[in-house]
């Protein structure tokens, strides 16, 4: 069986919706090296988190946005990056279950 990676998405603000967004080349480059790409949806119900970590054998973290400076303590700066509160959130709580 291909080990299963499940994938961070990007999170995208389209025609005053939320979409979940990925680049071809995350998912090909895990299944070019044998494995099965899943795309992970976000949230932060520990439960849900749980069964995810359960379904995969490891995390891709695809990067994106900057992180809220406030996880570290700080003040936005104004080279400060675009943001995705939601996004910090999951990765935040997936990873500290994992």
């Amino acid at each position: 069986m291909k080990p299963v990676i499940g994938i961070v998405p990007s999170l995208q603000l389209l025609d005053a919706r939320y979409s979940y967004t990925m680049r071809p080349n995350n998912a090909e480059a895990i299944s070019d090296h044998g494995g099965l790409p899943l795309l992970l949806p976000y949230t932060e119900d520990e439960s849900a988190l749980s069964q995810m970590l359960f379904l995969v054998d490891g995390i891709y973290f695809t990067g994106g946005c900057d992180i809220l400076p406030s996880y570290f303590g700080e003040e936005p700066i104004q080279t400060l990056g675009s943001l995705c509160p939601p996004r910090d959130a999951f990765e935040i709580a997936l990873y500290r279950l994992s």
